[in-house]
């Protein structure tokens, strides 16, 4: 009977789904936990990396929090602007002619903010895979924006424009770019975010020159600027203060990827 019993007890690992089931499991972790390493940071595992990791994704969360600091200084300095000078019709004109009244001096400080959110995306994707060349384009774009605030409308007209109108086409390429061109942190502003509001800054630009008031089709051009840089400020800062959101970006870019 003890021979019997012997013989007809089964190996707890044999037919038991649980342990293949949990060895599965672990596997996966492991392989999101390279590719995080490895793809998301940058850097291969060692302790002669850590220091070194520790300061990237600092200086990467930095970034993320200057773009929404940016954005929200424009935003605040035209607001405050606009309420300062009763002349100013903001249907008829531009946003940069508040330069030239009561406290005109201001939109320095707004183009500052515009340039500081640019290169804030900049800083935020620094060590995101093969984006030297994206982070370029925002490099230029942004000195663009400082360099309408230095020369204003007014005192030199010329510079201004071209300054303004350079930053806005560098900006929607680099919206359009986006999904493509900056690894896993794409997934922050994927093709169904950038791409809208991309085609939102060239129509309301397009058409403020035609249908629309000027100064209405130029707040709505940079209102989807301004929303397409807090959303990528804030998801990206989001991903670095909540490290389990790596592998959730992981797993959406493996899927999209075999999905193309």
């Amino acid at each position: 009977m003890k021979d019997k019993r012997l013989k007809t007890r089964r190996s707890p690992h044999r037919n038991d789904p649980l342990p293949r089931h949990s060895t599965k499991f672990s596997c996966l972790i492991q392989k999101l936990r390279k590719l995080a390493k490895i793809q998301w940071l940058g850097h291969r595992e060692g302790p002669e990396n850590v220091a070194s990791s520790m300061k990237t994704k600092s200086i990467q969360a930095w970034g993320a929090v200057t773009t929404m600091a940016g954005v929200t200084t424009f935003v605040m300095v035209v607001a405050i602007l606009d309420l300062l000078q009763p002349e100013y019709d903001p249907r008829s004109q531009l946003m940069s002619e508040l330069a030239l009244g009561p406290h005109g001096w201001a939109m320095f400080l707004a183009f500052l903010g515009l340039a500081s959110a640019v290169f804030g995306v900049h800083s935020a994707i620094a060590d995101y895979d093969d984006t030297r060349g994206y982070r370029l384009l925002l490099v230029v774009a942004a000195i663009c924006f400082l360099a309408a605030g230095i020369f204003p409308l007014g005192a030199a007209s010329l510079l201004h424009i071209s300054a303004i109108a350079i930053a806005f086409m560098l900006s929607v390429l680099a919206m359009y770019l986006f999904p493509a061109s900056t690894g896993l942190a794409s997934t922050v502003a994927p093709r169904s975010v950038s791409w809208p509001l991309a085609a939102g800054v060239t129509a309301s630009v397009a058409l403020g020159h035609s249908l629309i008031p000027m100064g209405i089709g130029q707040r709505l051009g940079a209102a989807c600027l301004l929303v397409w840089l807090g959303t990528v400020g804030w998801k990206l800062f989001r991903l670095q203060r909540k490290p389990y959101m790596v592998y959730q970006a992981a797993g959406k870019a493996t899927n999209w990827d075999r999905s193309q």
